[in-house]
């Protein structure tokens, strides 16, 4: 069962002078369901397919940031829940640690809470944070959909590789027309390449600070399917082929670094080299632990062997039965 941890003002970890960078206000539910948040603020949900659940995910690609400060601010409403006055936070990872300690976090009233990322040498490279939440006025949710998974969610990914040289060079040459993206009914996600060496996908609604990136990240029930492309718009660029079967499957891989078990990861080519078709195949499970999991698509300069990961997907798994209450 996952351990809730409930963290305030008096955490050591808190770094009281960190001021936040990324802001994610108004942020609310779908129809008053607290499993379906919704962050307007960040994501363009006229991009987003309808039964697609999408978390806010940072991705730390400069190897220098030191630390990332994230506000969560809640529409009115709506408020985080507490324990002794502290906010109720777990780590969706699936052994039921609490969060690590590179991880703060603090109410700065009863619907906005501050997080904080610090760079540790033994910190995970992927963190998915659940934060509860609940009506302002009335009691706590007790329906099974609520109490199992619902919240607000945040995750932390970090990247540790800069970009070839010769990567770099070619997009300061031929950097990305940002509003000439081409429009694709088959096509969900269109990654645009950066200069500074990130990517920015078209649904965020503006860009992440420097040296970070919004990264896609998706929930997913256990049981479930997740399925979307992700085309790389600048030209040039194909993703690259595994080796040993060339034609159809993109290469990839996941972290944490062990073997990938209780879900099924496909990705092969589109309509075209450029277009990777993720399929996520979650096994069905009544245990009471969830996980978070990243993975990297490999894409190559066209002509060239040397390879880059530009897109870094989430996916996060709540557990499907808490405290013996089971959804799905």
């Amino acid at each position: 069962m996952l351990e809730t941890l409930t963290l305030d003002a008096d955490s050591a970890t808190l770094q009281q002078s960190a001021e936040p960078e990324v802001v994610i206000d108004g942020i609310t539910f779908e129809d008053d369901k607290l499993w379906q948040a919704r962050y307007p603020s960040l994501i363009d949900y006229s991009k987003v397919p309808p039964g697609y659940q999408m978390e806010p995910a940072i991705q730390i690609a400069d190897l220098e940031r030191s630390q990332m400060t994230v506000r969560l601010a809640l529409a009115a409403g709506y408020v985080f829940q507490t324990a002794d006055g502290k906010v109720k936070v777990e780590w969706v990872d699936g052994n039921g640690s609490p969060p690590p300690s590179c991880i703060s976090a603090v109410l700065e009233d009863p619907g906005t809470c501050l997080v904080t990322w610090t760079r540790e040498p033994s910190s995970p490279s992927t963190i998915a944070l659940r934060f509860f939440c609940r009506p302002e006025t009335g009691p706590e949710p007790t329906d099974a959909d609520s109490v199992v998974e619902g919240g607000v969610y945040l995750a932390f990914v970090v990247r540790e590789e800069k970009w070839p040289d010769e990567v770099i060079r070619y997009l300061e040459e031929h950097p990305p027309d940002l509003p000439a993206a081409p429009e694709s009914l088959d096509v969900k996600i269109l990654a645009f390449l950066l200069p500074e060496g990130r990517v920015r996908y078209d649904l965020f609604m503006h860009d992440a600070p420097d040296g970070t990136e919004f990264e896609l990240a998706f929930r997913v029930r256990r049981g479930s399917v997740l399925g979307f492309d992700v085309e790389i718009v600048n030209l040039g660029f194909v993703y690259r082929e595994s080796i040993g079967d060339p034609e159809d499957v993109a290469f990839k891989v996941t972290y944490p670094g062990e073997p990938l078990t209780g879900a099924e990861l496909e990705t092969v080519f589109g309509d075209s080299p450029s277009i990777c078709r993720v399929t996520w195949t979650s096994e069905n499970t009544d245990d009471e632990s969830g996980r978070s999991c990243s993975f990297n698509l490999f894409a190559r300069l066209e002509g060239q062997q040397t390879s880059f990961r530009p897109v870094d997907p989430t996916v996060i798994e709540p557990p499907r039965c808490t405290n013996g209450i089971c959804v799905g």
